[in-house]
């Protein structure tokens, strides 16, 4: 989504139907977001980009690179309005779940927020 509070919830020309959307899928959107998050931190703010295999940043000369580690930091950094809520990291990675929106349904499979 966009950030826009005018842009339907739909914005990507999506529409879906009873049923049709798995429990889960809005959990991978936010956690593929958070990941684009992270990546746009270290590669477009910091001007970094990923360190060759095997290489690490003290190896570098004139290369400021990330490792795996430098990404999981970033991640954890991670604050931004998700479907899901609130996503936000504690520091040992764990979701920050008092932001969480629970969706439940009953066993008819209908919507009973």
């Amino acid at each position: 989504h966009d950030q826009d509070p005018t842009t339907s919830r739909a914005c990507a020309n999506l529409t879906f139907t009873e049923g049709n959307l798995n429990q889960y899928a809005s959990f991978a959107y936010d956690a593929a977001v958070a990941l684009g998050h992270a990546l746009h931190e270290l590669v477009h703010e910091q001007g970094r980009e990923p360190c060759p295999r095997g290489k690490y940043q003290s190896q570098q000369t004139g290369t400021s690179c990330f490792t795996g580690a430098d990404l999981r930091d970033a991640l954890r950094a991670v604050s931004f309005a998700g479907i899901t809520g609130r996503v936000a990291f504690a520091a040992n990675g764990d979701r920050d779940a008092s932001g969480l929106e629970w969706m439940v349904y009953s066993h008819s499979g209908r919507l009973a927020v």
